[in-house]
Formats: C-alpha cells, structure tokens, sequence
C-alpha cells in the first residue's frame, strides 16, 4: 500500500473471518482498505440462516487483482 509519494509501499496484513469480520482499525488507512475490499465484492453482510446438514453452504471464491 503506498501511503506517502516518498517513501517505500507499507505492508498491512489483515485478517477476514467468518462470517463478516477484519482486523483492519477504523483509521484514515484502515477506512480505505475496507473501502477497496467491499468495491472488491468481499463487504460486511448480515450472517446467513444456520445451515441444516442437508444443505452445503455456499462460499463465493474471493478475486484478488
């Protein structure tokens, strides 16, 4: 992530758990990550019905460009 012009990219590691949590902070860094991965498809959501044994659940694969 390049933060300042000047100086060398930073490095942010991040953890996505299920089923709608990161660890990034709500600072000015933090509100633009979360801002690129919902234009990515992958936003917060409200959790799904708990799936019955009989029913597979169902996981979109995530695209990283």
């Amino acid at each position: 992530m390049v933060v300042e012009a000047d100086r060398p990219p930073k490095t942010v590691n991040i953890h996505i758990t299920y089923p709608n949590s990161c660890s990034l902070k709500y600072d000015e860094l933090g509100l633009k990550l979360r801002d690129m991965l919902s234009a990515s498809g992958i936003e917060p959501r409200e959790p799904e019905e708990v799936a019955t044994a009989d029913a597979a659940p169902t996981v979109a694969p995530a695209t990283v460009e």
